[in-house]
């Protein structure tokens, strides 16, 4: 079965690079105050952005031949979720968010807001094609179906193309 997604979600990124932590992560500050801003400014004040992830790394070279690597310096990467309920509007996110400093787009994934309806939909639609098969199997070995032994579940994600 599947299922129209009714919101994507977007992962822009801020990547900054200096001498000292400190000078990287004030840099990463404020370039992605100002990415924020730019998409709160496109989305309104109650726009649903969160961290997801914030990373400072230090930077060595490595001397040819072994030794002690020299430190360069660091660089600072974070990563903002924005969601949106409006699946059109993401190109504009990233548009907005790359020309206020974003520097990577690291993700775009349409999902659903509650996806419990539609899961429990597609159990039913699973279990019932599992006995169709085994009642088919069961009559090719004139069988009959007892009572159930047992029942598993698993599951898998399998991307397709939206249209319309």
């Amino acid at each position: 079965m599947s299922v129209r997604p009714d919101q994507v979600k977007v992962n822009v990124g801020v990547t900054t690079q200096a001498e000292t932590a400190q000078a990287s992560a004030e840099q990463n500050a404020a370039r992605t105050s100002h990415v924020m801003g730019a998409l709160r400014q496109l989305l309104g004040a109650n726009a649903d952005i969160r961290t997801i992830s914030y990373v400072v790394t230090p930077n060595y070279r490595y001397p040819q031949g072994g030794g002690i690597p020299t430190l360069l310096g660091y660089t600072t990467s974070n990563t903002v979720e924005v969601t949106v309920a409006d699946s059109t509007v993401a190109g504009r996110v990233i548009d907005a968010a790359t020309q206020a400093g974003a520097s990577t787009v690291t993700g775009l994934r349409f999902t659903l807001r509650d996806s419990a309806p539609a899961r429990s939909q597609a159990l039913r639609l699973a279990t019932q094609q599992a006995r169709s098969n085994a009642e088919s199997i069961a009559l090719g070995l004139s069988a009959r179906l007892g009572s159930i032994v047992s029942a598993e579940e698993s599951s898998a994600v399998r991307a397709g193309t939206a249209t319309d």
